[in-house]
């Protein structure tokens, strides 16, 4: 039996593994992919943190000096440095299946056989699972649809009438990188209204207010969110862009939701009418989207920006430790009743995300080295 297990080699795994040999706790660390950060390397070209390089990074590690907004490619060559520089070697290709309640600690039904551990840290990420819509008939559109963890650059669509579909942070870098990119007509479909901040505001960095507001009263906080969007964004609703009705903050704290940062022109582009904000997508007629308003539209391709899943369910679902959403009831460090030794880490989504995976995974390295005490 082992004495503690890590599943996932991403920020939270590889981090909280690190943390744990500070607590003389020797982990084995299971990654279902080849590589370290396998969930970076998906993403598309353009992606760049939403946090800056001076909160955001693994422990005792900090970025190089470069861009407030560390790309993609640094993200995962921050991983592989981290990864090195601890000596933290997980066991590729290796899918857990279940966690179930053994004698003593915790049974992993993984594609390599059973594995015991009286310890169990699962850090395999809120964004693990893509969300497609079940729109209607979506299977009879002859043009391409795709999710967007599936588009990597413009290319393919040089020349094409793209619809992005979704209104938080990936539907607008892919809107910009589509405009950018040579499509000949780019629209985005947006069901809620969604938050955009400036990059910065007074010379700081969106991811430290929003790291101070994280710490404060969501309707205090709110009001100095809507301040700065009111100053540096202004009111887009005569471009079609619809304006949120309830704070940021407040919003947070009900359920996750994803903020536009405007680094890269995208409110100028909506001025200058680069793009169009058009209705929520209901269905699929043909060749045709029919939108909520009633709009049909003839794109060539369609990119749902629609989000992930944790994917939480097929492995620890049957214990009973997680809410109606999928998402954790207890978060690490703390441990579900039901289920002591066992840690959910990275599920939070505080901001910046990877500056609280830090803290909570020193809190759970502690909890962890505790328990085995």
């Amino acid at each position: 039996m082992e004495r503690a297990v890590v599943v996932g080699a991403g920020p939270a795994g590889l981090g909280v593994a690190a943390l744990l040999r500070q607590q003389g706790v020797e982990p084995v660390v299971l990654e279902r992919a080849s590589e370290v950060g396998s969930s970076w390397r998906g993403r598309y070209d353009r992606l760049k943190l939403n946090s800056s390089r001076r909160t955001s990074h693994m422990p005792g590690m900090a970025f190089p000096p470069g861009p407030m907004w560390p790309t993609r490619d640094e993200m995962i060559a921050h991983l592989e440095r981290f990864a090195r520089q601890q000596r933290i070697e997980p066991r590729f290709g290796v899918e857990v299946k279940r966690v179930d309640r053994a004698s003593g600690g915790w049974s992993l039904a993984t594609s390599e056989g059973e594995l015991s551990s009286r310890a169990v840290v699962v850090a395999t990420g809120p964004e693990l699972e893509p969300v497609l819509p079940e729109w209607p008939r979506r299977e009879d559109f002859p043009g391409e649809l795709l999710h967007s963890s599936a588009y990597r650059n413009a290319e393919p669509f040089r020349g094409k009438d793209v619809l992005v579909v979704g209104g938080g942070e990936s539907a607008g870098d892919i809107v910009m990188d589509l405009v950018e990119g040579g499509a000949s007509r780019v629209r985005m479909s947006v069901r809620t209204a969604p938050y955009i901040f400036p990059e910065r505001a007074l010379g700081i960095s969106a991811d430290w207010y929003a790291l101070v507001g994280g710490r404060t009263p969501p309707r205090i906080a709110d009001v100095f969110a809507n301040g700065v969007r009111r100053f540096w964004i202004g009111d887009l609703t005569r471009f079609g862009m619809p304006a949120p009705t309830i704070g940021f903050f407040t919003a947070y704290r009900i359920e996750p939701v994803s903020a536009v940062i405007d680094r890269s022109g995208f409110v100028k582009a909506l001025k200058a009418r680069r793009f169009e904000v058009v209705a929520a997508t209901e269905r699929f007629e043909g060749a045709h989207v029919v939108l909520a308003d009633g709009t049909r539209l003839e794109p060539d391709a369609v990119v749902a920006a629609t989000g992930f899943h944790c994917a939480l369910a097929p492995v620890v679902g049957h214990l009973g430790i997680l809410g109606p959403t999928g998402y954790p009831q207890a978060n690490a460090p703390r441990t579900h009743p039901r289920a002591p030794g066992l840690y959910l880490l990275g599920y939070t989504f505080s901001l910046p995300n990877l500056r609280w995976i830090r803290v909570d995974g020193k809190r759970t390295a502690r909890a962890v080295a505790a328990y085995l005490r």
